[in-house]
């Protein structure tokens, strides 16, 4: 049993790895698969992701969106490397891009593009302490 779950999560790996690609000594990008075809962006661009059904919406610098054909679930081990957080069920944020954490039950963030997004009251504790590093 332990085997055929080490092949799985071998194989994400290399998928995760496919996902993300570097072009550039600046930075890294990664590809999306749009309805017309696959948008490459840099990761610095994504301020934050929200869930949508089977579709996951990027939302980015400059105002910009991008609604992708794959789930947010496809996302998060890939992007949690470089600073992002699945803070809720339904989004995960660049942390870089967060203005302000204010205390609650869970709590929420403002984002820098005005969003106020709720954090998980059992992902709280774990997402202070990733701010904080």
């Amino acid at each position: 049993m332990k085997k055929a779950e080490q092949r799985i999560t071998d194989k994400r790996a290399v998928k995760n790895r496919t996902m993300i690609t570097e072009w550039n000594t600046s930075g890294k990008r990664i590809a999306l698969p749009t309805a017309d075809g696959m948008v490459f962006l840099n990761l610095d661009e994504i301020i934050r992701c929200e869930a949508a059904g089977s579709y996951t919406e990027f939302y980015l610098t400059g105002g910009r969106k991008e609604l992708v054909s794959k789930n947010l679930s496809q996302y998060e081990d890939v992007l949690e490397p470089f600073n992002f957080y699945r803070i809720h069920s339904s989004h995960m944020i660049n942390i870089r891009y967060v203005k302000k954490y204010v205390k609650g039950r869970g709590g929420y963030v403002i984002m820098e593009d005005g969003a106020t997004i709720d954090v998980s009251v059992r992902k709280k504790t774990d997402f202070i302490e990733n701010l904080l590093r």
